[in-house]
C-alpha cells in the first residue's frame, strides 16, 4: 500500500481528531511521512495531539506540525 493509498484510508478518522486541522504527506529525515496539521495559534496543540495518535499507521510514521498557510499575491508568488 502506497503512502497515499494509506493517507486516504485514515483521512477522516485522523482530521476528526481534537487538535488536527488538516492532513497530508510530507518528508521527516529522509523518509515519506503522514502529517497532521495542528493550528500556528495553539502552541501546546502539537503536544496534545502527539499523545493521542500512534507512532506509525499502517507502516507509515506520523508526524504533527503546525498547519501552513498560503496568502494569495503573498511573497511566495512573487
Amino acid at each position: 500500500m502506497t503512502i497515499g493509498d494509506v493517507l486516504r484510508k485514515h483521512e477522516d478518522e485522523l482530521v476528526r481528531l481534537p487538535e488536527a486541522t488538516g492532513v497530508g504527506i510530507g518528508e521527516k529525515d529522509g523518509e515519506e511521512v503522514i502529517v497532521v496539521f495542528v493550528s500556528q495559534e495553539d502552541t501546546s496543540a502539537a503536544e496534545r495531539l502527539r499523545a493521542l495518535l500512534p507512532e506509525t499507521i499502517d507502516g507509515y510514521k506520523l508526524d504533527v506540525r503546525p498547519e501552513i498557510r498560503v496568502f494569495p499575491g503573498g511573497p511566495a508568488q512573487q
